[in-house]
């Protein structure tokens, strides 16, 4: 909206579609995955978080032989000249950032819990989701500035996908008991908001085009709608 709305989503190309299918898709297969609680391991790795994985594994494949989302480089105005290994350099210094800080942001969420008494699951869902979320907000903006709408949607999508199967990977190292037992009520309306959300943000991506100005910024606005709602839900 920020941007114009309708002219952003003009630059954003059908078969996203597969990407946000796919968000959807497993962020449903998680709430079913934890609504059943199979007690069932692998070396102490749950059979519902090895389920996602194999999700994510075959639908990002999926999503990979049925769009490229390479933009020619004629697209991206950008000012800032990088070489190739310079760009590298500088993506893995600020991923290894991102994941030490990551560390230091949940021990620091895990206290405020602790001195002010309100439950950690609420507080990951509402600070520790906008906290982490900047950096895909931050990358997304620049993606718009550098008409590159499509390389930021799919990192939206991307990570949307990607998150759940944290779920496995946390799995491994989750010695107490299977990660799946930790579910709780917070999680599952957590879920279901981002689900429809999603579905939302794919509706938008498959009819843009077919929907007037008006429709589509009501669109947009209705995610942030759904997304308020679906807090207070959440914290009363």
């Amino acid at each position: 909206m920020i941007f114009g709305g309708k002219v952003v989503l003009d630059q954003i190309s059908f078969e996203q579609w597969y990407l946000a299918l796919l968000a959807f898709v497993i962020t449903v297969a998680f709430l079913v995955l934890g609504f059943i609680n199979l007690q069932l391991s692998i070396f102490n790795v749950g059979i519902s978080s090895i389920i996602l994985l194999i999700i994510y594994l075959i639908g990002m494949r999926l999503v990979y032989v049925s769009k490229s989302f390479d933009v020619e480089d004629d697209d991206l105005s950008t000012n800032v000249n990088l070489g190739k290994y310079h760009a590298w350099i500088m993506f893995t210094m600020i991923s290894i950032g991102v994941i030490i800080s990551g560390y230091f942001l949940a021990f620091s969420v895990d206290k405020i819990a602790e001195i002010s008494g309100i439950a950690s699951s609420t507080l990951g869902i509402i600070l520790v989701s906008i906290v982490t979320t900047m950096p895909e907000a931050s990358a997304y903006f620049a993606s718009i500035k550098m008409k590159a709408a499509d390389l930021g949607v799919a990192g939206l999508f991307g990570s949307c996908v990607f998150n759940v199967t944290i779920i496995f990977y946390a799995d491994i190292f989750y010695k107490n008991n299977l990660l799946v037992n930790q579910f709780e009520k917070a999680h599952y309306l957590a879920g279901f908001v981002a689900s429809l959300l999603i579905l939302l943000a794919l509706f938008i991506v498959l009819f843009n085009k077919k929907l007037n100005h008006i429709l589509n910024k009501s669109l947009l606005a209705s995610l942030l709608i759904i997304y308020l709602f679906g807090i207070f839900i959440i914290t009363s």
